[in-house]
């Protein structure tokens, strides 16, 4: 029912874990509908659970850049990306966050790149979109978090590339046949698959060759480190190459990756 699907954020521990798990949900109402609202809330619980909003507590904030929406002008569509939060936005919430509870630990941003959350070019394209900011913006954000001791990290997707409509099969992870593998999203509710989320997996040969390209492009971002998301939560094989086929060598070019970053200075 679900061929070729994909299942991500799986996470195994070796050990059963011990400690009791607590979810909660809190709402915002009126005029604490906003990132100060959230900020005196987690003060509250931190203070409630310890006595103190002590250096001891850790908050990491995961911040959305935008998300791709389809758009006309004069009857031709096009699709473009909608901002969720911009990067002027971000640095006005991690502030607020900061200077309210004094304890923010680390900061991811996601979805800020040439597609926003959706899958497009590798690598989001090696840049920010236009619509969420600039990198002069995404280094003043660097520069408040270095300077209050705060890990600012960028996600990419270098795993995934759009394959809707025309697209470069040459560069993509092939099956027995030679063929490129197409993936999908898939509507939850109606169990079928959305064709027009079409996409295919970078080739792996070019998975560590692209990091050089990534690392170079980044070089001046005042960033303090590189996230893989997608990277982290998949193992995929490439019949393009007999040592890539089941899954081969995937540990060893996931670390390959990790210590290019640490190599290029960056976490």
């Amino acid at each position: 029912l679900y061929g070729a699907r994909i299942v991500t954020n799986v996470q195994y521990t070796d050990e059963p874990i011990q400690t009791a798990c607590q979810v909660d949900y809190y709402f915002l109402r009126g005029e604490k509908a906003n990132y100060s609202g959230m900020a005196e809330i987690f003060r509250d619980k931190a203070l409630k659970n310890s006595g103190k909003a002590s250096q001891d507590t850790e908050m990491n904030l995961v911040i959305y850049g935008g998300a791709n929406v389809q758009k006309s002008f004069l009857g031709v569509p096009y699709k473009t990306v909608y901002p969720v939060t911009d990067l002027k936005q971000a640095y006005e919430v991690v502030n607020e966050l900061t200077e309210e509870t004094g304890v923010t630990s680390s900061v991811l941003l996601k979805g800020f790149g040439e597609s926003g959350i959706d899958i497009g070019e590798i690598g989001g394209g090696y840049t920010v979109n236009n619509n969420l900011g600039s990198i002069s913006d995404l280094n003043d954000l660097g520069s408040y978090c270095k300077e209050k001791g705060i890990d600012l990290y960028f996600d990419f997707d270098m795993v995934r590339q759009s394959a809707v409509g025309w697209s470069d099969s040459s560069d993509t992870a092939k099956s027995t046949d030679k063929q490129t593998v197409y993936q999908y999203i898939y509507d939850k509710a109606l169990c079928s698959r959305i064709e027009e989320t079409r996409y295919s997996l970078i080739s792996r040969a070019s998975l560590t060759k692209n990091i050089d390209k990534l690392i170079s492009k980044t070089k001046k971002w005042n960033i303090s480190g590189l996230a893989f998301d997608t990277l982290s939560n998949i193992a995929y094989s490439d019949n393009t190459n007999i040592n890539f086929r089941n899954k081969g060598m995937i540990g060893s070019d996931v670390g390959s990756v990790f210590e290019k970053v640490r190599d290029s200075g960056k976490n």
